[in-house]
């Protein structure tokens, strides 16, 4: 039975209504339906006892109730949901009017608040139809009370007929909240499934994600290079999604030089990832070529334009932001270009407020919209014994957290790396890990955070 309805309740028209459009369809629908057969059966009823008036209203009301499903398949459902109450209300007051205070059809109306509820959106609109209802109920009860009716035959078929008015009336009500408990766990029903979807394919995702993690891993410079070149360093590498935008990388030139860098490219999570792969790849390939900082970024910034497909004028923006040092443990010779990203170098045996140097960077960043002859300035520095310089990317000052949830900011960062110089290097970079998650709290992480620190 419910297949055979279904072409009629729920047809292929109402699919692409919102849920809580749909729904509002269908009760109409399956309440013209109910109502139909009532009628129809009352209709017969008043055929075979002589009740004729009763026969016409109710052929007239079926007549009413089946233009509403024919409006709403046809896309008028606002002129089906209006008719429907107008006619309704005119066929209660008229039996009411024929057939005095015995037939009690207004019974029927105390199941229309809800329905008026559940079919309407506009309060102005529900409260003018409840309105209607109880000057809908009033008439009647005035009918009842004031006129006797114009039926002169046997009162007792018209008890009967009001005593099934009650039966059907009370089997309303029960379609009502079937419908509704119905609908309600269709819908559980469906948001489960739902869930269940999204919950796979997140799964799918995450796994696919945390492949991806591998591989930039094997493209990022392996941990045990950094152990073997230099005795004091920490690497803090926090990606904000599996996988991170920002990167690390080192290259060995002699067995006392290394080029060290740390990026921080377009974006984070899979778009950051792709960029940070194909820049770290630029940075092997440029090297071959020269050793020298500066010029190591002006190939980067040419070949990673030409990657892109970037000429300046379009609207491609992806690059990346950089530290880039050419260190010699020996003589303790640095040579370092940037873009963006400044150097900071701490003095070991410096005053608390001249401990810190920062070495400025230029102030443009590779690729983008970089003139493709842009040249980075090269600065060279001779470290002393047991300096450390810092090479980071801009997550962790940008970070919100703290008591306020406010960022960390620059200055704070600062603070913190001069007054914890005094430590061995590997603690520090615990510490400042245990100080990131407690800064951050249970505020949302904003962007990858990389901080590499060797101490000469």
């Amino acid at each position: 039975m419910t297949n055979l309805l279904q072409p009629i309740i729920d047809p292929p028209s109402f699919h692409g209504f919102s849920f809580k459009e749909r729904q509002k369809r269908r009760l109409f629908i399956s309440g013209s339906l109910a109502g139909s057969l009532f009628c129809l059966f009352f209709t017969i009823i008043g055929l075979f006892t002589g009740l004729r008036w009763l026969s016409y209203l109710t052929a007239a009301d079926m007549l009413e109730l089946l233009i509403g499903i024919y409006l709403t398949h046809k896309g008028l459902f606002g002129l089906a949901r209006h008719l429907s109450f107008n006619v309704s209300m005119l066929f209660f007051v008229s039996t009411n009017y024929f057939y005095g205070s015995v037939i009690h059809t207004e019974i029927y109306l105390f199941a229309f608040p809800a329905i008026i509820i559940f079919l309407f959106d506009e309060k102005i609109t529900i409260t003018a139809y409840c309105a209607y209802l109880l000057a809908g109920f009033a008439t009647c009860i005035y009918l009842q009370k004031n006129f006797s009716g114009h039926y002169d035959g046997d009162v007792t078929q018209l008890a009967r007929y009001a005593f099934m008015n009650y039966v059907f009336a009370f089997c309303l009500l029960a379609i009502i909240i079937y419908f509704f408990k119905s609908e309600n766990l269709e819908n559980s029903q469906k948001i489960e499934l739902q869930k269940q979807a999204i919950e796979e394919k997140n799964t799918e995702i995450t796994a696919s994600i945390t492949y991806a993690k591998r591989i930039q891993d094997s493209l990022l410079s392996p941990r045990i290079q950094f152990d073997k070149s230099f005795s004091q360093y920490f690497l803090f590498f926090n990606p904000k999604d599996i996988v991170s935008g920002d990167f690390y990388w080192m290259q060995t030139v002699s067995p006392s030089e290394f080029i060290v860098a740390v990026g921080d490219c377009t974006g984070h999570g899979v778009p950051g990832a792709f960029v940070s792969s194909i820049c770290m790849g630029k940075l092997s390939d440029a090297t071959i070529k020269s050793s020298s900082p500066g010029k190591i970024l002006e190939n980067v910034n040419k070949e990673i334009k030409t990657s892109f497909g970037n000429n300046g004028n379009g609207n491609i923006r992806d690059g990346m932001d950089i530290i880039l040092c050419h260190l010699n443990t020996i003589t303790r010779k640095l040579k370092y270009a940037g873009a963006n990203r400044p150097l900071w170098i701490i003095k070991k045996d410096g005053q608390p407020d001249s401990q810190l140097v920062e070495i400025k960077a230029d102030k443009v960043s590779i690729g983008g919209f970089t003139e493709n002859s842009q040249q980075f300035a090269e600065q060279e520095i001779v470290l002393e014994e047991g300096d450390t310089i810092y090479l980071f990317t801009d997550g962790f000052a940008d970070q919100f957290g703290g008591e306020n949830g406010k960022k960390m900011t620059t200055k704070r960062l600062k603070e913190w790396i001069v007054n914890n110089n005094h430590l061995p290097i590997r603690e520090i970079g615990e510490k400042m890990g245990e100080s990131y998650r407690l800064w951050k709290g249970k505020q949302e992480q904003i962007d990858d955070v990389t901080v590499l620190a060797i101490r000469v």
